[in-house]
């Protein structure tokens, strides 16, 4: 499991279902031994799910309450450990978030991968 985790490069995309690396953290160390509680969701996972909205990728994730408010054809919704929506990013920017008619529905069929990542 070490070779193959020293190997991973934490911003290309995973080949199945299991990261071992990832790039939440400012520190390259493999998920196992990262402070903090950390899911990736592969595009593999996405694709299998048949996953539309972020709501359906976020659906099966631990700690997420992925249907705060139900069916929403506006934006996504969602909830993740601790309670708060936190900061969503894409490709490592935070997305700006200017009321409820700001929200831009994401199209997952080109995410790589999803990371949730505690609340610090």
């Amino acid at each position: 499991m070490r070779g193959r985790a020293a190997k991973e490069d934490p911003k290309a995309p995973v080949a199945g279902y299991v990261a071992t690396r990832t790039a939440a953290t400012k520190l390259d160390l493999p998920l196992a031994e990262t402070p903090q509680a950390i899911t990736v969701i592969t595009a593999d996972q996405i694709r299998e799910q048949g996953a539309r909205t972020m709501q359906e990728i976020l659906r099966y994730a631990p700690g997420v309450n992925a249907d705060v408010y139900g069916l929403d054809n506006r934006g996504d919704w969602f909830l993740l450990r601790g309670g708060s929506q936190g900061s969503t990013l894409l490709d490592g920017l935070r997305r700006p978030l200017s009321g409820w008619y700001g929200i831009v529905r994401d199209e997952p069929f080109a995410f790589e991968r999803v990371r949730l990542a505690s609340p610090t």
